[in-house]
């Protein structure tokens, strides 16, 4: 090393030094971004629930994806990062997805979706038959229409399965006229508004009634009832000598009692009857005289 001694002294300087500054390129590394997924959800028929989306990810492929909520399971993305999820153990309400990335250990975002279905509709009309028989005939409309559970209460009171297509036709014997109800279910538990129809019947009457004394007093009363079921009806009458008596209708509506009535009976013959609902007519008159 050189030295060199400071003017008017003996005392060594030390030389100058030539320092070497080396600079480094850095290496530029990105944080890695979380996936993102997206989630759709959609009700299907046998009380199944397709949960499908995709992950936007660097390396997409064989991503877990889980689903809380009304769904609860998990599935992995294809080589694209679409995926697909099908269960029939899903409820009614909101369900979230989000996928894992394992490799860097990191989370994606936390869609949701909605899992509902619209209520069942129920159409039904009543067709009388004979007596107090009723038919119900009508359709269910749902996402599973085959085999829901229709009841009925009011004038007729029962229940009845659908077919597969839904329909249903049920056979029975009504309570009484007015309206009738029909309910219904889906697969899901959830309600269809009160479907209305009624059994109808018109109160019974009488299109003809005639009585007519004959030689010794022997007195016929006869007539027509008017009715959607007149056959085995009865007939009652009042009145002079008739008192107490009654006379079967027959299919046609017709009727007729023939007896003696005693001497000097003279008077209104009154003919009633009552149909098969427990409704009665007004009564029907015709006047008897038996005095000469």
């Amino acid at each position: 090393m050189l030295t060199r001694l400071w003017p008017g002294s003996r005392r060594p300087v030390p030389a100058p030094r030539t320092v070497s500054l080396v600079l480094e390129r850095l290496e530029v590394r990105d944080c890695p971004a979380a996936p993102q997924v997206t989630l759709a959800a959609v009700v299907q028929a046998g009380h199944q629930v397709e949960l499908t989306g995709k992950v936007a990810d660097e390396t997409p492929a064989g991503m877990m994806v889980n689903f809380t909520g009304a769904v609860n399971g998990s599935t992995r993305t294809d080589a694209s990062g679409y995926y697909r999820y099908v269960t029939s153990t899903a409820n009614l309400g909101t369900v979230t997805a989000q996928a894992f990335d394992m490799s860097e250990m990191l989370m994606s975002n936390r869609p949701t979706a909605a899992v509902n279905v619209a209520a069942p509709t129920v159409i039904f009309d009543v067709t009388n038959g004979s007596r107090k028989t009723v038919t119900l005939k009508g359709t269910v409309t749902d996402l599973d229409a085959g085999g829901r559970t229709v009841s009925f209460n009011g004038a007729v009171t029962g229940t009845v399965t659908t077919a597969a297509d839904g329909s249903f036709s049920l056979t029975t014997q009504a309570n009484s006229v007015g309206k009738v109800t029909a309910t219904t279910a889906n697969a899901w538990g959830v309600a269809s508004a009160p479907a209305e129809s009624a059994v109808r019947n018109k109160v019974p009457g009488f299109k003809e009634f005639w009585v007519e004394c004959g030689m010794d007093y022997v007195t016929s009363a006869w007539g027509i009832v008017d009715d959607e079921d007149p056959d085995g009806l009865t007939v009652n009458f009042t009145g002079p000598g008739f008192d107490g008596k009654s006379a079967r209708v027959y299919a046609d509506g017709s009727f007729s009692l023939t007896l003696q009535v005693p001497k000097g009976s003279y008077g209104i013959i009154w003919a009633q009857t009552t149909d098969w609902y427990g409704q009665t007519s007004a009564p029907r008159g015709d006047t008897i005289d038996a005095t000469i």
